[in-house]
């Protein structure tokens, strides 16, 4: 089985509460820039800043802020791809923009053009974890990650 490196995504919402997401990167990206439309159509769908984006200890620094909105980082779009292979993988958007969801508020809308475009360049540029590409684009929901009693 081939090296599968990871791609590291460090968020932070208007409230300072950070979130790292993950994913692997098709073979042939060796620095962050390489993936800068990702990152980009990633941004497009969330209201948190993406303060840095890492291949193993390759870190950049991003400037932009995060943007007032509803979510926060415990709020998250999740994105679910099948695999050439019929493998799956997710792709999860901390705070991410309501208007990436459906009139329910709950499902991502791959119609809305900032999450077409992130469905285009994950499949683009992620693979599932068994290396092999992404095919399809299968579903997405709104999802809180529970911090204790209070959430």
């Amino acid at each position: 089985m081939p090296t599968i490196l990871s791609l590291r995504w460090t968020w932070t919402d208007t409230d300072g509460d950070v979130l790292v997401s993950t994913a692997h990167p098709e073979a042939g990206v060796t620095d962050p820039e390489d993936v800068t439309p990702l990152t980009t159509a990633l941004r497009a769908c969330s209201t948190a800043q993406i303060g840095t984006v890492g291949l193993l200890t390759t870190d950049t620094v991003s400037t932009s802020p995060p943007t007032p909105g509803p979510y926060d980082v415990r709020d998250l779009a999740v994105m679910q791809f099948r695999a050439v292979d019929g493998t799956y993988l997710r792709v999860t958007v901390p705070a991410p923009d309501p208007a990436v969801f459906g009139p329910d508020g709950e499902t991502v809308d791959p119609i809305v053009p900032s999450v077409a475009a992130l469905i285009d360049n994950v499949s683009d540029w992620l693979v599932a974890v068994s290396g092999s590409p992404v095919a399809t684009f299968v579903r997405g929901w709104r999802m809180r990650i529970s911090h204790g009693a209070d959430d």
